[in-house]
């Protein structure tokens, strides 16, 4: 299970999020991490040439009491923000932003899927008459297959992580490496 919060000050939601076994830290593979500020300084910026219209914009996680950043969270607000850093690649199809890191001598695909809006009516899923993902009103079955990305979240169509070949690319027989060594 995901760990309960020291301070035991938690949501509906995140106290749900935690208990709900299909979302488990350890057999789902997901490290789920809140994000305490998103600090944005819109259109403002003055120079010698005059003014102009720049955002800024940053992410802040805030620990207090003398805690640190742990580990898991530690690695995923690590790997966000080299993926805010890094040059995407966008798939029209899926509408996401895809990169390669290398983090800790590891290369890894990054798929970036955006912004999304979790609407409850009310304070977890379990007890929320309506739940809402982005505009669409969904049942807890969809949003827990979208929150552990089984489903897309834009689309909400099941989602395959496989690879596909590149356009011309030839089809190699898996049968040609029958018994070959693997160099």
């Amino acid at each position: 299970m995901t760990a309960i919060r020291r301070d035991r000050t938690e949501s509906a939601f995140s106290a749900w999020l935690r208990s709900e076994p299909r979302l488990d830290s350890r057999s789902a593979r997901l490290s789920v991490q809140d994000v305490d500020f998103w600090i944005h300084k819109y259109r403002a910026s003055r120079d010698t040439r005059g003014s102009r219209s720049v955002d800024h914009m940053m992410l802040l996680e805030v620990k207090t009491h003398g805690r640190r950043v742990d580990f898991a969270q530690r690695e995923t607000l690590g790997l966000a923000r080299r993926l805010l850093d890094s040059k995407f690649v966008f798939n029209d199809n899926e509408r996401v932003r895809t990169t390669k890191l290398t983090m800790n001598n590891e290369v890894r695909e990054v798929k970036f899927y955006g912004y999304f809006a979790l609407e409850l009516s009310e304070g977890c899923p379990l007890t929320s008459e309506t739940i809402r993902w982005h505009g669409r009103v969904i049942d807890l079955e969809v949003l827990i297959e979208v929150l552990d990305f089984a489903r897309h979240p834009r689309t909400l169509r099941p989602l395959q992580d496989r690879r596909h070949q590149p356009p011309g690319a030839k089809q190699l027989h898996p049968d040609l490496f029958v018994g070959a060594e693997m160099r």
